[in-house]
Formats: C-alpha cells, sequence, structure tokens
C-alpha cells in the first residue's frame, strides 16, 4: 500500500470494520422496529430530542462520545509528539468547559420554558423570532465545518489501515454516517454512542497500556516524557498556550449537540451530573493520549506522526501473532468509533436546525414535515462537508474553525440567556453582541498579534462587553423615576 502503514492482517481490520457496521445496523433496525411497534412520531421531536428521557450516565457517556473526535486522538498525539506533554493543557480547556456547563449551565437549558427543541426555540422564546434564521444558519455552517474534520479523519483511517484511497474514504465515510444518521434517528444515535463508548474505553486502555509498557521499560522518564519540546519553544510561549486552552473553552462551552442532549435528559439534575462525568472522562482520555504521542517521539522513530498511537503500540505487540492482530485491530475499530460518535451527533444537530431554526424561519411546516427535511439535510451537511478536506488538511485546524464559527457569535448571548431571568427582552440585544463578536473576530489580526491574541477570543470579548453594554443600558431605560 503506497505510502501508508499496513498494520496488522487486512483480513483482520476487514473483519472488524464489518463486524463495526453489522452492530450498528443491528441497532438501527432494532430500534426502528420498536419505534414502528410503539407507534412513534416521524416527527422533527424524534430527531431532536429522541422518544425517550435518557439517565445521568447516558449523558455522560453520549456527551464524551461527542467530545472525543479523531482530533483528540489522531490530532491530539500528534501534537503531543511534536510539542510535548505540556499540549495537553489545550484540550484540558474542553474538558473544564463541559464541567462549567454542568455545574452552571445544563439545568438551566433542561428548565427553558416552552418546551424547546432546537437552539432557535430558546432565543425565539426570549428574542423574538427575528435571530432564529441566523442561529439555525451559524448551527449548520459549524455543522459542516466539523463534517469536513471527521470525514478527513474517517478517509485517514481507512486509508492507514486497509489502503483506500483518501478520495474513496472520504466518500464512503460521508455516505455511510449522513445515510444511517438520517435514517436511524436521535434514539438511534444514543444506542450506537453506548456500544460506541465501550469501543473507545477498549481503545483508551490500550494507549494507556502501551504508553506504560514504553514508560517503565524506558532508561528515563523524564526524558522519555518531555513536558516540552524543542519545537514547543520555536513555536509557542506559554501565553499562545494559555490563549489556545481559553480558545478549547470557549469553543467547546454550550456546543448545540451537546445542548441538546441537555434537552433529552430526564431531568435537571440528570443533566448536571452527566456533563460532569462527560468533561472528567474527556480530561482523563486528553492526558493519556497526549502523553503517548510525547513518549512516541522519544522512544521510537515514527514516519507518519499523526498515528504515532499506532507506533506505539505495533512498538510493544509487534506487526504479527494472535495478540497484534487483535490488538491493532480493536485500535482500528476504535478509531472508527471515535469518528462515528462524534459525526452522527453533528449531522442530527445541524439537521435539525437547517429544518426547524432556517425553513422554519420562512415556511410553516408541520411536525413531520420538519421531520422529513431534517433527515435529508443530516445527509445534505455530510455531502458538503466532503469539501473542507480540500480547503483544511490538518485536523486541529478544522476543529479552531468549527470553534471560530461558534464561539465569537452565539456562544456568550446563549451563556447570558441562560443563566438570566427568562422574559421576553428587546431584538436588540442579540444583534448588537452578534455583531460586535463577529466584528472582533473579523478585526482582531489585522489590529492584534494572532499568535498571542487568537482571533476568536477577541471576538468572545468585545461580545461579552456588548452584552454588559446593552444590559446596563437596558436596565437604566427600564429603572422607575
Amino acid at each position: 500500500m503506497n505510502e501508508t502503514f499496513v498494520f496488522g492482517s487486512l483480513l483482520g481490520h476487514y473483519s472488524g470494520l464489518i463486524l463495526y457496521v453489522a452492530v450498528c445496523t443491528a441497532l438501527l433496525v432494532t430500534t426502528i422496529l420498536q419505534g414502528r411497534k410503539r407507534n412513534e412520531t416521524s416527527g422533527i421531536e424524534r430527531e431532536a430530542l429522541g422518544t425517550s428521557r435518557f439517565s445521568w450516565w447516558i449523558i455522560g457517556i453520549t456527551v464524551a462520545a461527542t467530545m472525543l473526535g479523531p482530533a483528540d486522538a489522531l490530532g491530539l498525539s500528534e501534537k503531543g509528539f511534536e510539542y510535548g506533554w505540556l499540549w495537553v493543557l489545550g484540550p484540558i480547556g474542553a474538558a473544564l468547559a463541559q464541567i462549567v456547563a454542568g455545574l452552571f449551565f445544563v439545568h438551566k437549558i433542561k428548565a427553558q420554558p416552552g418546551n424547546p427543541q432546537t437552539l432557535g426555540d430558546i432565543f425565539t422564546t426570549r428574542f423574538g423570532s427575528s435571530p432564529r434564521s441566523i442561529v439555525g444558519f451559524i448551527v449548520v455552517m459549524q455543522a459542516i465545518a466539523f463534517s469536513g474534520l471527521l470525514i478527513l479523519a474517517g478517509a485517514q483511517i481507512l486509508q492507514t489501515f486497509l489502503g483506500v484511497p483518501q478520495i474513496y474514504g472520504i466518500i464512503a465515510t460521508s455516505l455511510f454516517i449522513g445515510i444511517y444518521t438520517a435514517i436511524g434517528g436521535l434514539n438511534t444515535i444514543v444506542k450506537t454512542d453506548i456500544f460506541q463508548g465501550i469501543l473507545i474505553a477498549l481503545l483508551l486502555l490500550f494507549v494507556a497500556g502501551t504508553t506504560a509498557v514504553l514508560a517503565l521499560t524506558a532508561p528515563n522518564l523524564i526524558q522519555a516524557l518531555p513536558l516540552v519540546t524543542p519545537a514547543f519553544s520555536t513555536d509557542f510561549t506559554f501565553g499562545a498556550m494559555l490563549a489556545i486552552t481559553l480558545t478549547y473553552f470557549f469553543g467547546e462551552l454550550l456546543l448545540p449537540f451537546y445542548s441538546q442532549r441537555a434537552l433529552a435528559a430526564k431531568s435537571a439534575s440528570h443533566a448536571r451530573v452527566g456533563f460532569v462525568v462527560a468533561g472528567l472522562i474527556a480530561a482523563v482520555w486528553y492526558l493519556i493520549v497526549t502523553a503517548a504521542g510525547a513518549i512516541g517521539n522519544v522512544l521510537q522513530s515514527v514516519s507518519q506522526p499523526e498515528f504515532v498511537l499506532l507506533s506505539n503500540l505495533q512498538a510493544v505487540v509487534g506487526t504479527t501473532g494472535p495478540l497484534a492482530w487483535l490488538a491493532l485491530t480493536i485500535a482500528f475499530v476504535g478509531l472508527i468509533a471515535l469518528m462515528h460518535s462524534t459525526f452522527d451527533a453533528i449531522l442530527n444537530s445541524g439537521g435539525v436546525a437547517f429544518s426547524r431554526d432556517i425553513i422554519g424561519s420562512f415556511k410553516q411546516l408541520t411536525d413531520k414535515q420538519q421531520g422529513t427535511i431534517a433527515r435529508w439535510s443530516m445527509l445534505g451537511i455530510s455531502l458538503l462537508g466532503m469539501v473542507i478536506p480540500f480547503i483544511w488538511n490538518d485536523l486541529i485546524d478544522i476543529l479552531l474553525v468549527g470553534y471560530t464559527i461558534w464561539a465569537p457569535t452565539l456562544m456568550p448571548i446563549f451563556a447570558w440567556l441562560i443563566l438570566t431571568k427568562p422574559s421576553r427582552v428587546s431584538a436588540i440585544m442579540f444583534w448588537v453582541p452578534l455583531a460586535a463578536g463577529l466584528g472582533g473576530w473579523l478585526l482582531s489580526p489585522h489590529i492584534l498579534p494572532e499568535e498571542f491574541v487568537p482571533a476568536i477570543l477577541t471576538g468572545v470579548v468585545l461580545n461579552v462587553l456588548a452584552i454588559l453594554v446593552m444590559t446596563r443600558i437596558g436596565s437604566r431605560s427600564t429603572a422607575p423615576v
């Protein structure tokens, strides 16, 4: 296979992939049959919230499975390989975002009035109908960006393990996950997330085990697990690392596909505990995976840094024999599960937003019509995502693009909305902070040094300042004379 690693037996990898697809298909068919037996609706609520309400442990598993995509395995280990264990401070911001959301936000999301199904519903309740379409547009644009990231990751995985040319891997990943998500609805996504969570846990055990073996057999543990590499000192400063941490934090905070999990929880307390658990799971993952990348830099020769996790595994179990066959096949299927568990949630959120918040802003639709449009939109977003790998080819870069679409625009307004009294306010409270955040994001690279103050953070700060100013003006205008 030209310019690819081929680990273990191709037969084992194909067998693992076939078994994975078979289990996912069985979950899909079972969910559909159960829905028909219960005569469940095919409307928008099935897509947005599912037909059940979920306990804290299901919320924790599904949010964690959605958080931990290929960028947190391949991309993060590559950054650990290049820059050392200190890089973990970046994604730790994402884990902290879920813990903060659990402690302060998600119980209030669950308590929002009017039985909301999307972010657009929540914004409309507070600001009127005018923001709905732009909220939906931003959610859909972010879904397309993240879809591109996951399609690229899926193609890289298929190319590395099976030798599939990247263009065919892009098409196969997009079509399979797009069709699966469109047919299954949120109930299937949640059931599949639980299955994928088991595979992800096995993958983490493999990563932790190989990292521990390499560390314990190293002549010098401190040298084997460098805090920073020479490349870090060349490319970054500690201030820049802090900026990356904040970017992860604000970029992950209250993302639409997480917020929908809060709406689908059994209760506010179940939502709260589930998000905290998800943040803790993610933090453990980030620490172990970044360490694996850092130790792989020192202890072995790696020609493809994005697959250093697999090089570590190969260094411990070898490339032949039953143990290598089993370990590398489980690693392959685990990486597929990482990609799928994030991709389907993003498509679901984007499709629902397109149907209910964009199309629904301009045309009165029945519940069933909204559901049909949402399902077709999920497939459409997946197909549009195929363009992204031809624009950006770095997983972390695409991830940050997705964050940039969300954090300077809607995130601060959404956070303010959740934390304040749920009463109707003027739409100007939405439009002014949105304009300030976008303006800060667009102008920041021309005014401030990007390596120290990323544009995304400038946008967040100006958005927050605009909210504070507008709140102050509003309080003065309503004060008694």
